[in-house]
């Protein structure tokens, strides 16, 4: 197991080296100027847990739904769009509405802004910096000055893979088998967090840094199996305050 983190890691930090010239803005820029923005990723949860015990048969049981650290090798996911969303000025819906009806305004200086990505990141959560260690970079560019309230990841290909072979409900899952994973929503709403961010032009180039957290304590809380034998959890993702 401890090889097969190593490989992870590495494959992590190879996708960050290829990331990490990436600054060129998309998308509408503002009259009000443009600011940088940094995204970082770090990990938490998954503190020691005690042996799993298993019964006649050799399969262990997740109580549940419930899967521990000590079950789980790897929860890779590739990371294919990151997008901040701009709040307006007037009350609106999360797509720039009001009242039901789209304003042009908070179209064009609100809504959702992507943070370009040269390609996609491939990323096992397990393998991310803790947080103690520095914190992965994943995203750098440009977006237009005003308040961010929220942020969303979607991701495509995600994979789980079990250290021992265990059930969950009348589901059994092998041991070193790639599971594909379903993540609820995460098509139309991709996997987001609220946030507080104020992007703003320096005239020097300064920017901002979000830094966000995969809780995979809670993201493995409430674990179901589908019929078709794939596994669906959501992955509960947070942004660090910048004071910790």
């Amino acid at each position: 197991m401890v090889l097969k983190r190593l490989a992870h890691l590495g494959a992590i930090i190879l996708s960050l080296v290829a990331l990490a010239g990436c600054s060129e803005p998309t998308g509408f820029v503002s009259d009000g100027g443009m600011g940088e923005v940094t995204i970082t990723l770090q990990r938490t949860g998954f503190p020691p847990a005690s042996a799993v015990t298993e019964p006649d048969g050799g399969w262990a049981a997740a109580p549940e739904g419930r899967v521990s650290g000590d079950l789980v090798v790897s929860l890779t996911i590739t990371i294919t769009d990151i997008q901040l969303l701009r709040r307006c000025e007037e009350e609106q819906g999360e797509e720039g509405e009001v009242n039901g009806e789209a304003d042009p305004g908070c179209t064009e200086n609100g809504g959702w802004h992507a943070l370009p990505l040269d390609e996609s990141v491939t990323i096992d959560l397990l393998a991310l910096p803790a947080e103690d260690e520095s914190p992965a970079v994943i995203a750098s560019g440009a977006l237009p000055v005003g308040d961010y309230h929220n942020i969303r990841l979607f991701a495509r290909d995600e994979t789980v893979v079990f250290a021992e072979s265990f059930s969950i409900g009348n589901s059994l899952f092998d041991a070193d088998t790639e599971y594909p994973v379903e993540i609820p929503s995460g098509e139309k709403t991709g996997i987001k967090t609220d946030l507080a961010l104020t992007v703003v032009d320096d005239g020097e180039g300064n920017g901002e840094e979000v830094n966000l957290l995969f809780d995979l304590d809670a993201t493995f809380r409430g674990v179901v199996a589908t019929g078709s034998g794939k596994v669906m959890l959501p992955p509960v993702l947070k942004v660090r305050p910048p004071s910790e």
